[in-house]
C-alpha cells in the first residue's frame, strides 16, 4: 500500500509540472443573434449591474461577433461570471402602480423578481420609505 502512495505522489508531482494545454475552437462559430462569424478571443470583458453594484470582470475567453458584438463565454470564464453574480439580484425592475380598488393602489412584482427573489404569496411585504421617491421593500 506504501508503494502505491508513493508511486500516486510522485505522478501527481510530474503532472502538476507539466503546463496546462488549452484547446480552441478552430472551427468558425455562426453568430445566434445576427448570422455574423465568432472569432476566439482572450480579452473579453462582462459587464453587470446588479444590488446597486457594478460588477466588471476582464480578461474573460470565449468568443465575440465582429458584426454585432455578441460574446459567448467559455466554461472557464462562465464559471467566473457564475462566482461573481452568484448572491447578486439584477437590478432596475419597472412595475405599474395600479388602483385596487376605492382609494387603495396596488403594484405586481416582476416575474424575475419573483423568481430571483423567491416571493411567495401567503409572504409579508414590509415598506420602509426612505424619501418622498424612494422605498424599501423587504419581503419576510
Amino acid at each position: 500500500m506504501s508503494r502505491n502512495l508513493k508511486l500516486l505522489a510522485v505522478t501527481l508531482a510530474e503532472l502538476a509540472k507539466r503546463p496546462r494545454i488549452r484547446l480552441k475552437c478552430t472551427k468558425p462559430i455562426e453568430c445566434p443573434t445576427c448570422g455574423g462569424q465568432m472569432e476566439h478571443s482572450e480579452n473579453l470583458t462582462f459587464g453587470a449591474q446588479m444590488s446597486d453594484t457594478n460588477i466588471v470582470i476582464f480578461n474573460l475567453s470565449g468568443h465575440m461577433c465582429g458584426r454585432c458584438g455578441e460574446k459567448a463565454f467559455d466554461s472557464r470564464s462562465s464559471q467566473k461570471i457564475e462566482e461573481a453574480t452568484r448572491e447578486k439580484v439584477g437590478g432596475g425592475y419597472e412595475c405599474k402602480i395600479t388602483r385596487v380598488g376605492g382609494r387603495q393602489l396596488g403594484l405586481y412584482f416582476p416575474k424575475d423578481v419573483l423568481r430571483k427573489m423567491e416571493i411567495k404569496p401567503a409572504m409579508t411585504a414590509l415598506i420602509k420609505p426612505l424619501t418622498r421617491k424612494k422605498a424599501i421593500i423587504e419581503v419576510t
